[in-house]
């Protein structure tokens, strides 16, 4: 639970201008690696890695119970997604 609190804290600062009605003026720039950043990158990747097990979950029980193929089709696409993220995010 308190890393979830911590990526909701991490999205609603990254969002906060646009709340506001303020402009985006950041540009996307190459942070150096330091501490807060590995953590950042530790807590995706802990929360990649959790919604790829559940997906995976899911996706095998909707096959056993012969659900909707419609429904197979898009958790299956959100899994195949989120393993392929999860592997290039191991790449760096």
């Amino acid at each position: 639970m308190r890393q979830s609190g911590a990526m909701l804290k991490l999205v609603a600062e990254s969002g906060a201008a646009k709340v506001r009605g303020e402009p985006d003026t950041e540009r996307p720039r190459q942070a150096p690696e330091g501490p807060a950043r590995q953590a950042r990158r530790e807590l995706l990747s802990d929360w990649m890695a959790t919604h790829t097990r559940v997906l995976g979950l899911w996706l095998d029980r909707l096959l056993e119970e012969g659900d909707d193929a419609d429904l197979i089709s898009m958790i299956h696409r959100q899994h195949a997604w989120l393993c392929m993220m999860q592997a290039r995010s191991e790449r760096g």
